[in-house]
């Protein structure tokens, strides 16, 4: 692709896992990295033709206010969440199955991601991780959720042909 390195050290690493055996090594077409999945309701398995979806932004209401009633906050925090978690699941084609996030993601938008749209969340994912998985799947990071709308009609859902959680 445009603006790839040459230097095939670059794509290229040896990852170390303890406990196993020489003979146990083998070669992975992809990346790895270690993150936990957001609950431990969310699927944890293999997936075969996974589609990612990749966010810097994260999924979090904050409130700038500092007088106002916690019933409004609680309700405008489950408003917020909503819209930005029907935009992830609708406007994203094919819908994702998975969601790698850069920043934080609430408790509320785990829940309405796995219990709504049945979409398992990996948080906390470094920069570097998130482009790696982009170049090998062919998914557009977006900058944030409301980049979906102006960004329409490229690629933004990569597929990955196997995806352990």
């Amino acid at each position: 692709s445009v603006g790839d390195s040459m230097d095939i050290l670059s794509y290229v690493k040896i990852k170390r896992v303890l406990g196993g055996h020489i003979s146990e090594s083998r070669m992975v077409d992809g990346v790895i990295f270690s993150r936990d999945i957001a609950n431990r309701k969310m699927r944890t398995c293999k997936y075969d033709g996974c589609h990612l979806a990749l966010l810097r932004e994260s999924l979090s209401f904050d409130c700038d206010r500092k007088l106002t009633r916690l019933e409004a906050l609680v309700e405008q925090e489950a408003q917020f969440i909503e819209l930005k978690v029907a935009k992830i699941a609708q406007d994203l084609h094919p819908p994702p199955d998975v969601l790698l996030c850069q920043g934080g993601v609430s408790q509320l938008a785990r829940d309405v991601l796995l219990k709504k749209h049945n979409i398992t969340v990996v948080f906390d994912v470094p920069s570097h991780i998130l482009d790696a998985v982009a170049r090998c799947t062919g998914a557009k990071v977006l900058q944030s959720v409301d980049s979906i709308v102006r960004e329409r009609n490229s690629a933004l859902v990569g597929i990955c042909n196997r995806f352990y959680v």
